[in-house]
Order: structure tokens, then sequence, then C-alpha cells
């Protein structure tokens, strides 16, 4: 579970930057303004991410891995169903929040694995990321071009939610 969660953020994280210029269109604002979609979900992962990896440490990881999760799901409910951009915004901050999911990740899994299987565990991890990052790149544009703009949050809705 925490490898397909690792992956959902990295790809929520990627999915946007090449298509940046279909939300200016389908939310009617300029470039600047779309911008911010890619730029609020970092700055509140940036914020999120330490605080909810030490609440993590205080009140157990797992939990804050579900609360992760939650705000992962809600987030890109609401960026599928953002009627203006100021509203769209809200839910990406929201989606970044959940960026505490990759700390989460590597911490639930150091404390199930045995010493022998961490490295294995970690690599798996490192892949994840990676190719989330590589596939969000390459299949923004095609997501879109067939599906509409939306669809680039409701494809993640399912994984965040599960």
């Amino acid at each position: 579970m925490p490898a397909l969660a690792v992956g959902s953020f990295t790809l929520q994280q990627c999915f946007v930057t090449p298509v940046l210029s279909r939300l200016q269109v389908e939310y009617t604002t300029d470039q600047a303004t779309a911008t911010w979609a890619l730029t609020v979900y970092l700055l509140a992962a940036s914020v999120a991410t330490p605080l909810l990896g030490r609440a993590g440490d205080t009140w157990g990881k797992k939990r804050m891995f579900v609360l992760a999760l939650g705000g992962m799901a809600a987030g890109a409910l609401g960026a599928a169903l953002a009627p203006s951009i100021g509203w769209l915004f809200a839910a990406r901050a929201v989606q970044g929040a959940a960026g505490a999911v990759l700390p989460l990740s590597f911490g639930i899994l150091r404390d199930v694995s045995r010493p022998e299987r961490l490295s294995s565990g970690v690599s798996l991890m490192t892949s994840t990321t990676a190719v989330g990052f590589g596939l969000g790149l390459v299949l923004a544009g095609p997501v879109v071009d067939t599906l509409g703009v939306r669809w680039l949050f409701w494809l993640h809705w399912p994984s965040a939610a599960g």
C-alpha cells in the first residue's frame, strides 16, 4: 500500500506540469495564474510534509499515513470537481499536504521490515517514485487529450481512497 501511495503522490505532482496551458484554457485564466496550480501543491507539500512526518513519530506513522491518504483522496476529488481556479488551488493545496505519504511510507517500511529486507523495500519505494515522475510527465498529455483535464484528478481518487 505505501508504494501505491508514493506512486500516486508523484503522479499528482507531475501530471499538472505538462498541461498548465490546458488548465489556463479550462479555467479561462492567464498563464501566471494557472501556474499556481503547481506552486500551491509544492508549497503545501513543503510545509505539511515535515509536520505530518513529526506527527507520525508522535502519534503513529500508520495513523498519519491514513490521514495523508484521506487528504490525497479529498484533494483529488476536489480538484476533479473544481468549478473555478480558486477551488482548484484549494484542492491542490490539500493534495500537496498529503505529501507526508512519502516520509511516512519510508518510516512504516523501516518499522515493519526485517533488516535484511529493508534495502529491497527502499529500492522498491525509490523506483516507484521515479516511475511516477516519468509516467506523470509522459501520460498527462494523452490523458487530457482523450478524457479532459479533470481526469488528471479523477485517476488519482481510487488509489488515494484505497
